[in-house]
C-alpha cells in the first residue's frame, strides 16, 4: 500500500499535529479577484439600459412589421420580433449567470462574441451603408439610440473584465 509520508516518516492522516506544504494534495484556488464584480455591475448596467432600449423601440417595429408586405409575405408577424428580443436579453442573462457564477469558460467567450456584435451595425450606421431600404427600417427615437449606444459601450466595458489577466488566472484555475 503506497502512502505518502511526511518528512518525519509519520503517516498524512496523524491528528494533533500542523500540516507542512508537502501534505498539500489539492490544488491551490485562486480568491475570486475584484475584475469580476467589476464586470457583474457593468453587465448588469448593459442589460438593463439593453432592456430599456428595447421598450423604445417597440412601437416604430410594431409599425415597420404591420405596414411592409415583405413581412406580411413571409408570415412574419410582431411577435416574432418581441420573442426575439426577449429571447436576447434572457440570453445575455443565461451567458452572464454561466460566466460569472459557473466559471463557464466557453460562456465567456460567447458572451465577448455576443456584446462585440453590435458594434458591427454601429460601424454600419456611422458608415452610412445602408443593406435594406430606409422604408423597412424602424426610425429610432433619440432616446432609443442613445440607450442602445450605452448598453453597446457598457457590455463592452464588462467584457474587458474578464479578459483581464487576473480574471483568465480565476478562469483557468476552475
Amino acid at each position: 500500500m503506497n502512502r505518502r509520508v511526511n518528512q518525519s516518516s509519520q503517516p498524512i492522516a496523524s491528528f494533533g499535529r500542523k500540516q507542512s506544504a508537502t501534505d498539500t494534495i489539492l490544488p491551490v484556488q485562486i480568491e475570486r479577484p475584484a475584475d469580476l464584480a467589476r464586470f457583474d455591475q457593468l453587465m448588469m448596467l448593459a442589460i438593463a439600459t439593453n432592456l430599456v432600449a428595447h421598450f423604445l423601440i417597440l412601437d416604430p417595429l410594431r409599425q415597420v412589421v404591420e405596414t411592409e408586405q415583405v413581412f406580411a409575405r413571409m408570415g412574419v408577424s410582431f411577435d416574432i420580433f418581441f420573442s426575439i428580443l426577449v429571447g436576447s436579453l434572457f440570453l445575455m442573462l443565461a451567458l452572464w449567470f454561466a460566466t460569472s457564477r459557473l466559471c463557464s469558460n466557453s460562456a465567456r467567450w460567447i458572451l465577448s462574441a455576443h456584446c462585440v456584435m453590435p458594434l458591427f451595425s454601429w460601424i454600419q450606421m456611422l458608415s452610412g451603408t445602408e443593406y435594406a431600404s430606409k422604408d423597412s427600417t424602424p426610425q429610432l427615437s433619440m432616446e432609443a439610440t442613445i440607450f442602445s449606444a450605452v448598453s453597446t459601450l457598457l457590455g463592452l466595458a464588462a467584457i474587458y473584465f474578464i479578459h483581464t489577466p487576473s480574471a483568465r488566472a480565476w478562469f483557468s484555475s476552475r
